[in-house]
């Protein structure tokens, strides 16, 4: 029985110990995501943002607030804010996420897969974010967008796309630019 006990025991101070190096280590993560998260809400909406981190009744993190203001405005709840901006702040929350295991994963996301993220962007805004999404290709960081907008497209390297034909035949295309333009491959 003394020997369960102890065991018992010493495996609750494991447990104890164990949550406390998680408390500590998201408590880490999320101050080095919240400080990237300001920078690229700065980047993206022209003003400031900040994440908060919502603790439970045992003081562990349960969960997140995000707090924006976009540059001229006073609001900085996020039901406030326009389709644009949301979009922005979601962006600049999703990018900041890559810094989640620390210092020296900044530019480490090696692919994304943006679906129509610009649609409700203004042409300001599209181009705040394609020189955005250019420093993040610059770090390593692979794209592909879906995207309607030709703001974004003049940004990319290569583009695919479907166009029919005078018969009404679908064909896929792709433009390649070249240092002297745009070179179409078939």
């Amino acid at each position: 029985m003394d020997d369960a006990q102890a065991a018992a025991s010493e495996l609750s101070g494991h447990l104890q110990n164990l949550s406390q190096a998680e408390d500590a280590a998201t408590r880490r993560a999320l101050g080095t995501v919240a400080e990237a998260f300001g920078r690229y809400a700065a980047e993206l909406l022209g003003g400031s943002g900040e994440l908060q981190a919502e603790s439970d009744e045992q003081g562990r993190v349960g969960g997140l607030t995000l707090a924006v203001q976009p540059g001229g405005k006073r609001t900085r709840s996020m039901t406030l804010l326009s389709a644009g901006e949301r979009t922005m702040a979601g962006l600049a929350f999703l990018f900041a996420l890559n810094h989640a295991g620390g210092e020296g994963t900044a530019g480490g996301l090696p692919l994304a897969v943006l679906d129509e993220v610009d649609a409700p962007l203004d042409e300001a805004n599209i181009r705040r974010f394609t020189a955005f999404l250019t420093r993040f290709a610059a770090q390593g960081t692979q794209f592909i967008l879906i995207t309607h907008q030709k703001a974004t497209m003049e940004v990319a390297d290569t583009l695919w796309g479907v166009t029919t034909d005078g018969a009404g035949a679908s064909r896929v295309l792709s433009i390649k630019q070249a240092s002297e333009g745009l070179a179409l491959v078939r």
